[in-house]
């Protein structure tokens, strides 16, 4: 028999707290590291005007159609925000999310960055105010474990 923990903090509470316990216990991590954000120095347009970000694969069971319909529904109100999409996916099904992302009154605001990684990838979690995650079918994903562990709010 085994317990298993996502942290070395969450098995060391654990046998603080549950001493007569003796199972086997394992650490196995979320799958992500620590993100260094001390030495970032990324020039983007982000510095003038606040977004909100999607970051993941662009997929129709990702339900961006939604995550559109929404954003465009709040620029009505605030028009002081930006959307970035952040992924890669087939570009025919792309094609049609710009499409429909163009014809909105917010669709100037929508910007397609493609697949991102590295330090972009950290200073743009690290600078939005909001992530989204609209996925229908998916309840849990790296992506906004990162974001999390950055301190950016996450809606699912």
């Amino acid at each position: 028999k085994y317990i298993f923990f996502t942290s070395y903090i969450e098995k060391r509470d654990s046998e603080y707290w549950h001493k007569k316990i003796t199972t086997n216990k394992i650490v196995i991590p979320y799958g992500i590291l620590p993100l260094e954000t001390d030495q970032l120095q990324l020039t983007h347009s982000t510095e003038k005007k606040k977004y909100f970000i999607y970051l993941g694969r662009i997929h129709e069971k990702k339900n961006i159609e939604l995550l559109l319909d929404i954003f465009d529904n709040y620029y009505s109100y605030n028009s002081n925000y930006k959307l970035y999409i952040c992924g890669n996916g087939e570009m025919s099904y792309l094609n049609h999310l710009k499409k429909i992302s163009n014809s909105k009154s917010s669709g100037k605001s929508v910007e397609w960055l493609g697949h991102v990684t590295g330090n972009k990838k950290i200073y743009l979690l690290k600078n939005a105010e909001l992530f989204l995650f609209p996925s229908h079918s998916e309840n849990f994903g790296i992506s906004f474990v990162e974001a999390l562990s950055l301190g950016v709010p996450v809606v699912i």
